[in-house]
């Protein structure tokens, strides 16, 4: 896991507010611009095509090409496997350009702050019960990475919580 803290940043687009996660926008924001020369190009279709954090930032370059006025009419997709929430919403024209496929078992995909929030109200337990909630949620998939993660959650508890608190 490369990022569980969910930074978010704002980005005006087109005149809409649209929120993402810092890390997969600056990842999408580093690359456009050494892809520019190729999506200028006279392709017929063009894909961006990813797995979990790479899956996140395909989504993100969809988005930002098709929101660009030189490449809205422009064939371009999105097809991401197993990606984590990159950003708050997403227009209905670029929807459609975009194919996610989940399964339905990987918490990762689901994992968005907002996801979090609607699923526990942090201010009605403390903290530290919904920590040791979560991690025994996390005990109970008994898939190995899962269990690597929770092994680290339990070996820097201490920290995280100050972190948190």
């Amino acid at each position: 896991m490369t990022d569980f803290t969910c930074h978010e940043v704002c980005v005006e687009i087109n005149g809409s507010n649209y929120y993402f996660h810092k890390g997969f926008i600056e990842a999408a924001n580093f690359i456009l611009p050494q892809i520019s020369e190729f999506l200028d190009r006279d392709y017929e279709e063009t894909y961006f095509i990813g797995h979990s954090y790479g899956a996140a930032v395909s989504n993100v370059l969809c988005m930002l090409t098709k929101s660009n006025e030189k490449y809205k009419e422009k064939k371009i997709f999105s097809i991401a496997f197993a990606p984590p929430p990159s950003m708050s919403k997403i227009p209905a024209h670029i929807q459609e350009c975009m194919y996610s496929f989940i399964n339905k078992e990987d918490i990762i995909p689901h994992m968005s702050l907002l996801n979090i929030l609607h699923t526990v109200d942090l201010k009605q337990i403390p903290l530290s019960t919904f920590f040791s909630n979560f991690c025994n949620f996390l005990r109970a998939s008994k898939n190995k990475t899962i269990m690597k993660f929770v092994e680290f959650l339990d070996k820097y508890e201490k920290e995280i919580m100050k972190t948190l608190e």
